[in-house]
Formats: structure tokens, sequence, C-alpha cells
């Protein structure tokens, strides 16, 4: 798609941040489909994006998802996954 951004929004999440959000399986207009908790990241993907703007507020639950992107991408990127941590 070229230059576009998608700006998304993360929410409070459960009550239990160590369960993280639910899964849900979305079906794209290419008949493809993907079962995820972050909606955003998989419409980022899929729209080939080239930026993805995610806000949420203190109580989002950003833990889960650095973890969850960490889960996606090359592991040599620990020091950036601990710095989004302690942020």
């Amino acid at each position: 798609m070229g230059k576009t951004a998608l700006v998304t929004f993360l929410g409070k999440g459960r009550d239990d941040p160590e369960k993280g959000y639910r899964t849900a399986t979305y079906q794209f207009p290419d008949g493809s489909k993907i079962r995820t908790s972050f909606f955003g990241m998989k419409l980022a993907a899929y729209l080939d994006v080239s930026k993805l703007v995610i806000l949420g507020t203190r109580g989002s639950q950003w833990g889960v998802l650095v973890e969850e992107s960490a889960r996606n991408r090359d592991s040599g990127q620990e020091e950036l996954r601990v710095k989004l941590l302690d942020a």
C-alpha cells in the first residue's frame, strides 16, 4: 500500500493481565483468516502499511503487547523489549 499509517487502540483487556486479551478469528476480503488478540497489528501487516500507531491508556496491557510483538520478531531486539517494558 505504500506510505500509509494505521491507527489502532489498545484497550484495558481482562482484569488479569497474565491472561492477556481474548483471541478472535478475523477474515479479510481475500478470504484469508487470522486468529489473534491484536487485530491492529495483523491488519497493519495485511495492508502493508509503513507505520502503525497504537494508542492506549495506563490501564492498557502494554506488557502483553510487547511480549506478543517479541514472539513475532527477531530475538535480537531483547534490549528494546526490556526498555519498552520498563517504560
